[in-house]
C-alpha cells in the first residue's frame, strides 16, 4: 500500500543544479521501494529550521559586506543583500538522482523569491554565489545561466545525514 505522505510530482527543476553537494534529503523507509519518483518532506515540529542564505560573492571587499570562510577554507566576502533565505523555500521534495543509487532534493521557492532569483542571476552571469547554511558557506558556484523557481541538490550522502538535513530545510 502506498504511503499517503509519498506523492508523485512532475515539476522539473529547470536545470538548476548549482547547489550540488550542498544538502541531501532522503525518503523515509515507508517511501523506499515505491514507484514514486519524488515526494515532499515535512519538518517535524521539534526540529529547528536551518538558516539558508544565498548571497553574491563580492569582487572586492565591500564596506557593508560580510567576511566568511569558503568551502575550501578560503576567505570570501559576501554582499549584504540576501537573494534567497529559508523563508523563501515553499516546499522541499526528495527523489532518486540519475544514478538511481543516491538521493537528491529539490527546493521550490515562493513565486516572489523565484522571480527575485531569476532577475538577480540573469543580470549577474559569471559571478560567484555563496550558499550558506547556518552561517557556513557550503558551496560557492559561479552562475552559468539564470536560475528559476527551484534548485536541485545532488550528492552522495548517508540516509541519516540526509534525513536530518531534510527536516531542517523544510518549511
Amino acid at each position: 500500500m502506498r504511503n499517503p505522505e509519498c506523492r508523485r510530482f512532475s515539476r522539473s527543476s529547470t536545470g538548476i543544479a548549482f547547489l550540488a553537494a550542498l544538502l541531501l534529503l532522503v525518503p523515509s523507509s515507508a517511501c523506499r521501494g515505491t514507484e514514486e519518483a519524488e515526494w515532499t518532506v515535512k519538518r517535524p515540529a521539534d526540529v529547528p529550521r536551518a538558516a539558508l542564505e544565498i548571497r553574491f560573492v563580492a569582487e572586492d571587499p565591500p564596506k557593508d559586506g560580510l567576511k566568511v570562510e569558503g568551502p575550501e577554507g578560503e576567505s570570501l566576502w559576501v554582499e549584504k543583500e540576501i537573494v534567497i533565505s529559508s523563508a523563501d523555500v515553499a516546499e522541499v521534495h526528495v527523489g532518486l538522482d540519475m544514478d538511481q543509487e543516491h538521493y537528491g532534493v529539490t527546493l521550490f521557492f515562493t513565486p516572489q523569491a523565484a522571480q527575485r532569483l531569476h532577475d538577480a542571476t540573469a543580470h549577474n552571469q559569471g559571478r560567484q554565489m555563496a550558499v550558506l547554511l547556518n552561517g557556513i558557506v557550503v558551496i560557492a558556484p559561479r552562475v552559468q545561466s539564470p536560475l528559476g523557481p527551484s534548485a536541485r541538490i545532488s550528492g552522495t550522502y548517508t540516509r541519516e545525514a540526509a534525513t536530518q538535513l531534510a527536516e531542517q530545510l523544510s518549511p
